[in-house]
């Protein structure tokens, strides 16, 4: 299942590449791939640079 926001998506990423975070929120790194992997097939939502920087409006 793709992601439903950009916000959502940037979350998963972070867990995805922080064990430390995914331990914080007592989230899987493998559904936060299987998110990802979903996003990637759907061609939704592009990763930022850096999610834990807030974009520029």
């Amino acid at each position: 299942m793709p992601s439903k926001s950009q916000k959502q998506h940037d979350f998963w990423k972070i867990v995805s590449k922080s064990p430390e975070f995914a331990k914080k929120v007592d989230a899987s790194k493998k559904v936060a791939d299987e998110f990802l992997a979903a996003d990637k097939r759907a061609g939704r939502y592009q990763s930022r640079r850096n999610p834990l920087v807030p974009r520029k409006r």
